[in-house]
């Protein structure tokens, strides 16, 4: 006679309890993103980066950095009526300018 496997963990449908929220960063990856960001802000490693010649070797090292710095960004895809205009609303004391220094990094 065939014994049937035991089902193990919650049963389908019983919502989450504990545990780190969704959205939450891991305590370890936080305190490895802000220990290379204090490195790259030491007067040694910024020295030794503007000492690389190569443009090349220059890039490759920053984006190689920043992959633990700043998190990867997903390609998103606007769908809906093709016949509709796009409406973005902004909050209405956004001026122009506030976008401005926003794109320029201010």
């Amino acid at each position: 006679m065939e014994q049937k496997p035991k089902k193990r963990g919650r049963p389908k449908g019983t919502p989450k309890t504990g545990g780190r929220g969704e959205g939450t960063s891991n305590k370890v990856s936080t305190e490895a993103r802000e220990l290379i960001k204090s490195a790259i802000d030491l007067p040694t490693f910024k020295r030794r980066l503007s000492a690389i010649k190569s443009d090349a070797q220059y890039c490759a090292i920053v984006l190689k950095l920043m992959e633990f710095v700043l998190p990867k960004m997903k390609s998103i895809e606007i769908t809906g009526d093709q016949n509709k205009p796009l409406v973005i609303e902004l909050p209405s004391n956004l001026t122009i300018e506030d976008i401005k220094a926003v794109l320029d990094g201010e």
